[in-house]
C-alpha cells in the first residue's frame, strides 16, 4: 500500500477532489485506489492509498 495523500497534510476535500480527477482518468485503477475508512498501519483515517499489488 502506498499513500499517495496523507490526511495529515491536506484536507478532506483536496484529497476527495485528486482522488476523483485519478479515478475518473483511470478507472481500471479504481478498486486499488481510495481513501482509508479507518486507521492502518500507521496511516491516518481519510489518507489516499494506492494497493500496488496484492495484500497478504
Amino acid at each position: 500500500m502506498v499513500i499517495i495523500m496523507s490526511s495529515n497534510d491536506y484536507t478532506e476535500g483536496v484529497i476527495f477532489k485528486a482522488l476523483r480527477e485519478f479515478n475518473t482518468q483511470h478507472p481500471e485503477l479504481m478498486s486499488r485506489s481510495f481513501t482509508l475508512p479507518v486507521a492502518q498501519s500507521g496511516i491516518p483515517v481519510g489518507s489516499w492509498v494506492f494497493i500496488t499489488q496484492e495484500e497478504d
